[in-house]
């Protein structure tokens, strides 16, 4: 659902951030890598489980502890991923900013 619109708007923004000749090329790679990284993820969520089975004695434990841990992933790749958007982001004078929003909100006819 929401990471699927999310990951090809950002696929697409990225493969023509480069200009033309690159374009195929970064959306393969960007393609290759969703896929190596749904499969590591579903075989590693795996490994996890098996090894938190050893560990304790409930399944139900086991797949809290996993999911805990993919929550704390999950929390650290949203830090690291704010942090990489501000260190890119451009300062605009507020006065420009506010025109340009104000265009960008005006209808079109």
């Amino acid at each position: 659902g929401v990471f699927a619109v999310a990951a090809i708007g950002s696929m697409m923004a990225l493969a023509g951030a480069g200009g033309e000749a690159e374009r195929g090329t970064r959306m393969g790679v960007w393609g290759a890598a969703q896929g190596v990284a749904f499969g590591a993820g579903g075989f590693l969520g795996t490994v996890a489980v098996d090894l938190a089975r050893l560990v304790t004695p409930e399944a139900v434990q086991a797949y809290a502890a996993v999911f805990l841990a993919e929550a704390l992933l999950f929390v650290l790749a949203t830090v690291i991923a704010l942090r990489i958007e501000h260190a890119g982001a451009t300062r605009v004078p507020r006065g420009q900013r506010e025109r340009t929003l104000k265009l960008q909100l005006e209808p079109r006819f």
